[in-house]
């Protein structure tokens, strides 16, 4: 997700579908794309530039507005690029949206599951379990 792209918080109490659909208010599925080296690189220096989170990776910006120390999964990123890495994205984003061009020169796999359907199914399954739905800050990214 690119920061904004949640619409709306959740409340405290019972959380309702119609909540989650205030939170996500858009059709996009969710994908799953292999990014070379490259590619990353150009994601990690996006997110450095909007201050954003990349789930599954830790990163520190520096001075001049640049992605440093990027470790995933924690180890760290060399660009190599004869790997990829698999990216689980909206569709939106794949093909290009908010600016992030660098993914749709990249074809993507289907999943058929909405990011809106995972939240609800995520959702469900904590409160079956008996468990909050909690958020907490994971220090991903870090500022100098």
């Amino acid at each position: 997700m690119t920061n904004g792209g949640l619409r709306a918080g959740l409340p405290a109490g019972p959380i309702t579908l119609g909540n989650v659909f205030e939170l996500m208010p858009f059709e996009n599925e969710l994908v799953v794309l292999d990014a070379p080296g490259p590619v990353v690189q150009q994601l990690f220096d996006y997110a450095a530039h909007a201050k954003m989170a990349v789930s599954g990776a830790t990163y520190t910006v520096t001075f001049d507005g640049l992605p440093k120390d990027i470790r995933i999964g924690g180890q760290p990123f060399d660009g190599n690029q004869n790997r990829t890495w698999p990216i689980a994205i909206s569709d939106y984003l794949a093909t290009g949206g908010d600016n992030m061009v660098f993914f749709k020169a990249l074809s993507f796999r289907h999943t058929n599951v909405l990011l809106r359907t995972a939240i609800a199914d995520h959702i469900r399954a904590l409160t079956k379990a008996g468990q909050p739905v909690t958020a907490r800050v994971e220090g991903r990214v870090k500022v100098n």
